[in-house]
């Protein structure tokens, strides 16, 4: 969380969108990370395992890179950072936040 709220700061704030982008990477890797490494010590399958990534947070971690990657004119890893929080967050039935980033 503090990843993300650096970036956010950074971004609203500072206006050093190329430190937050990397910061806002650094937060969705580490929900990513945390999945596989929660999932090896215990000896799960982590196909099988819910990953932090996919919770509220994690949508809310790509979608702050997906505006970042927008802002620093890096388009197409934006539309696919978007696509994967819009995933998840229609998974999780969130379809308030779904349409919001929809625009439905």
């Amino acid at each position: 969380q503090g990843a993300f709220i650096l970036a956010s700061y950074m971004m609203e704030v500072s206006e050093d969108y190329q430190t937050a982008e990397k910061l806002a990477f650094e937060s969705v890797f580490i929900l990513d990370s945390i999945g596989e490494s929660t999932c090896a010590s215990k000896g799960v399958n982590a196909s099988i395992a819910m990953s932090p990534l996919l919770s509220s947070f994690g949508a809310e971690s790509l979608a702050l890179f997906a505006k970042l990657l927008e802002i620093n004119s890096k388009y197409k890893y934006s539309i696919l950072a978007y696509d994967a929080s819009q995933a998840i967050l229609q998974f999780r039935g969130n379809t308030s936040r779904y349409n919001a980033l929809t625009g439905t």
